[in-house]
């Protein structure tokens, strides 16, 4: 089962595509420093116009000085441009806001990472089960056809009738037909692990993984979930994320003071006129008081609904998860005792078809009798393998449920396919 789970961990699509939320969430907290970080940008300009615009200072040509050039026909210049905001609190804001909204996106993905082991558990188990069931199809059917042996023997001896070969072999043929159908239902059951695990091919469960649950009163366990419930952490993520929104909101009336600095380079001729340095460099600094803004207005009246929102929320998550805690405890107890009751069905009804065969053989009981006591006792045998799958199956829903890890929880390999109730869970099933 650990195998299932660490393939599915490395190669489900559904978990490798919510992976990729956290890299988009980073994207955004990566964009919301751009309001703190200083932002570079160069330039590179090059006019070309039809003449140089150029000014003679001697009209009449006596004097043969030459022509002042104004502006060249070429012009190239080249610019290095330097900016930040030296004060912007919604900017600090919005980076606190992107990094809660980055730990919501972790929770969500582990959230959704905890729901598939879910899935590629009960799959684990349901081809575990198909697999056991034609264990016992197989024996189911090498009984009916030792029935039919010994009745066709009573036929042709004389001691039996016709209509008990009948219904032996009408028996036999509908074991042959349930291990058929039991054949492929695990290769559908094997179907489904390998397109949640991510390996090729039909992967056959090995071993009947015993998980032992978790300790605890149904307050204790409540409690447990409170502390490691992902979604419930998701929540509380979610309020802080929603709060800093909030204050993000607020911060649009702060005065924001900006600076800049700027490198301009000339390469070709400097007109006459201006000053004949290629390099000059500026500063400025900007203040910039917001006064009123509707938008401003409106995105503090948002958030702050959406902060409330959030609180009610994690309320409400709270509240289902207990409920979740509760409804998987009682699940788990019931499929433990009805375990045991089928447990005692299929031993007791074990004991009647061998009485019942025993007679049969014994030219004192009928057929009829022989058959009936077989399908009560395969019946028996399919529920008690079938109401173990819903006991295991259970207390995956409950360790899910509390929010533990189904990884972190240790298993032991056994031959039986059975669930281990803890000794709190004992004590509260016999009261």
């Amino acid at each position: 089962l650990k195998e299932a789970l660490a393939a599915a961990d490395k190669n489900n699509n559904q978990i490798a595509s919510v992976r990729y939320e956290i890299d988009k969430i980073e994207g955004r907290l990566a964009q919301s420093y751009a309001a703190v970080i200083p932002m570079v940008s160069g330039s590179v300009d090059l006019t070309h116009q039809d003449y140089a615009d150029k000014v003679s200072f001697d009209p009449t040509g006596m004097s043969g000085a030459d022509d002042v050039t104004i502006r060249p026909q070429d012009t190239l210049t080249a610019s290095l441009a330097v900016g930040m905001t030296v004060i912007n609190p919604e900017g600090w804001a919005n980076i606190s806001a992107a990094k809660k909204g980055s730990d919501f996106a972790y929770l969500s993905v582990e959230d959704a990472r905890q729901e598939i082991f879910v899935v590629v558990s009960q799959a684990y188990y349901l081809a575990l089960m198909a697999k056991s069931l034609i264990e016992l199809r197989v024996e189911l059917l090498k009984a009916a056809a030792h029935h039919f042996k010994v009745a066709t023997a009573r036929f042709n001896a004389g001691t039996g009738l016709r209509i008990d070969v009948i219904r032996a072999e009408t028996d036999l043929d509908q074991a042959r037909q349930e291990l058929l159908t039991a054949h492929l239902a695990l290769d559908n059951t094997r179907d489904a692990l390998a397109q949640n695990t991510g390996v090729e091919g039909l992967p056959m469960p090995v071993g009947a993984p015993v998980i032992i649950g978790p300790e605890g009163t149904e307050e204790e366990l409540i409690q447990i979930a409170e502390s490691k419930r992902v979604d419930i952490k998701a929540s509380r993520a979610s309020v802080d994320m929603a709060d800093s929104q909030l204050t993000a909101s607020w911060m649009k009336f702060v005065p924001v003071l900006e600076a800049g600095w700027i490198l301009n380079y000339t390469f070709t001729e400097i007109s006459a006129l201006a000053d004949q340095n290629r390099d000059r460099w500026f500063l400025n600094f900007s203040l910039k008081v917001p006064i009123y803004s509707q938008v401003a207005v409106g995105a503090v009246q948002t958030s702050r609904a959406e902060h409330r929102q959030a609180i009610i929320n994690l309320r409400d998550t709270k509240e289902k998860a207990s409920v979740e805690v509760r409804k998987a405890r009682r699940d788990y107890l019931t499929a433990l005792s009805s375990v045991q009751i089928a447990d005692n069905q299929a031993t007791l009804s074990k004991e009647a078809l061998n009485l019942t065969k025993a007679a049969f053989n014994a030219g004192t009981g009928s057929s009829l009798e022989v058959t009936d006591a077989q399908q009560t006792a395969s019946q028996s045998a399919v529920n008690l393998v079938s109401k173990h799958l819903e006991a295991q199956i259970s207390l995956i829903k409950l360790i899910r449920a509390i929010g533990d890890d189904i990884l972190n929880y240790p298993d032991i390999d056994s031959t039986e396919y059975y669930a281990t109730p803890s000794e709190t869970l004992i004590e509260e099933e016999a009261k």
